[in-house]
């Protein structure tokens, strides 16, 4: 048997974390902490965004989908929580290195959501996919 990822320990880790926070209203410092020794820096960085308010989420009306905006030091970023980040960092550290499973846009976005501390804008679908093209 195979032994699971980074990524798919991290991805455990941030379902624990939702359910948690759906069952007591907060996160314990344990899993703080093991995300921190699981995902190292780019943790570190995602929780400053986060206490730092730079996250936004909109919700495609109909189908749902979630796509985030976050600020980065150079400008804002559209991020899929899970596949992808327009950041730079994305594509060198995640794609072509595979050096981290996410980038800290990434990170930031997912725990955002699950601390309910991104604005989530519902929106048409159709506005959804001009601004992804737009993006």
């Amino acid at each position: 048997m195979e032994a699971p990822s980074i990524r798919e320990i991290a991805d455990k880790c941030f379902n624990d974390m939702a359910s948690q926070m759906d069952k007591q209203g907060q996160v314990t410092v344990d899993q703080l902490a093991r995300m921190a020794l699981l995902l190292g820096k780019n943790w570190q960085k995602a929780l400053q965004v986060v206490d730092q308010d730079e996250v936004q989420c909109f919700q495609a009306e109909n189908s749902g989908r979630k796509v985030f905006q976050v600020q980065g030091k150079n400008g804002q970023y559209i991020t899929f929580s899970r596949t992808y980040c327009s950041c730079q960092a994305h594509y060198y550290e995640v794609v072509c290195k595979a050096e981290a499973p996410y980038c800290k846009h990434q990170l930031a976005a997912r725990l955002a959501l699950i601390l309910k501390r991104c604005p989530v804008a519902v929106v048409p679908d159709a506005a959804m996919a001009e601004f992804l093209l737009q993006a």
